[in-house]
């Protein structure tokens, strides 16, 4: 048995019950030529707004080493400053093991200069 709901241009709604072809018969009759569509109540789904990637601190290091920052030996302390003109401002004890991890991958380089370490590509 099959069931079929319309609802009319001007707000009247029609229940029908029966075989296919008996539903096919009404509307005919009505000359709908379209079939029916069925509302579902409380099922849609709302679209996802896409998530904001938020930067990691070797992230924003890795794009520091893109544009060539490290050309020249810069301290953690510039690094910092660097970092913190573009927008992002983290302790400078933060710094060195993002950039630890930068030098065991070998995307930079650390050495001493005066007693301090300083970092280069």
């Amino acid at each position: 048995m099959a069931k079929a709901r319309i609802v009319t241009t001007d707000g009247a709604e029609v229940n029908i019950d029966g075989t296919p072809s008996e539903i096919a018969a009404v509307l005919k009759e009505l000359k709908i030529t379209t079939p029916p569509t069925t509302k579902s109540s409380g099922s849609q789904k709302k679209t996802a707004r896409p998530k904001s990637v938020k930067k990691t601190l070797p992230g924003l290091i890795d794009e520091l080493i893109s544009q060539e920052f490290f050309a020249q030996p810069k301290g953690i302390g510039e690094v910092r400053t660097e970092l913190a003109d573009l927008g992002h401002h983290y302790p400078t004890t933060s710094l060195s093991g993002p950039l630890q991890g930068l030098v065991r991958k070998r995307k930079l380089r650390r050495f001493k200069k005066d007693r301090n370490y300083v970092y280069a590509q």
